[in-house]
């Protein structure tokens, strides 16, 4: 069952009335209450996605998901290992310090190699190269 939206790309399952879902409730420490909501807000999750998410990890279903990156230091940082193969690594460590951001073409194609959302690579672009305009490239490529 799908909630009826003016904007048809914000139409999202109405879990309360699918077939598909069920409400599962419990009663947890404050402690519990408040790190399962932090967790949500760092890995980008309402608390339902969270809750779903963290018994399926418990059930041995999937593995957990990484946090969201903050910015692309973070998204760097989380993906290192990854982009070490496409680009100068001793560069890809200075941007991990915070001594200079790569270049928006470079960021592109860091973005296309993760396989990252055009919404989530906005997300980060917003958060980071608003604020920081010391670009230098990190293409291997002489």
């Amino acid at each position: 069952m799908k909630v009826k939206c003016i904007d048809k790309k914000l139409e999202m399952p109405d879990r309360r009335r699918s077939p598909g879902y069920k409400n599962i409730s419990g009663y947890v420490t404050l402690d519990v209450f408040n790190r399962v909501k932090q967790k949500a807000l760092e890995h980008g999750l309402k608390t339902n996605e969270a809750l779903e998410e963290a018994l399926l990890v418990w059930l041995g279903d999937i593995q957990p998901s990484q946090p969201k990156a903050k910015d692309v230091y973070d998204l760097v940082a989380q993906s290192l290992e990854v982009l070490k193969s496409d680009f100068d690594e001793e560069k890809l460590n200075r941007i991990i310090q915070k001594e200079f951001l790569p270049t928006p073409a470079d960021f592109s194609r860091i973005t296309e190699i993760l396989g990252l959302e055009e919404v989530e690579a906005r997300r980060i672009w917003n958060a980071t190269y608003t604020m920081n305009k010391n670009y230098e490239s990190i293409n291997t490529s002489k």
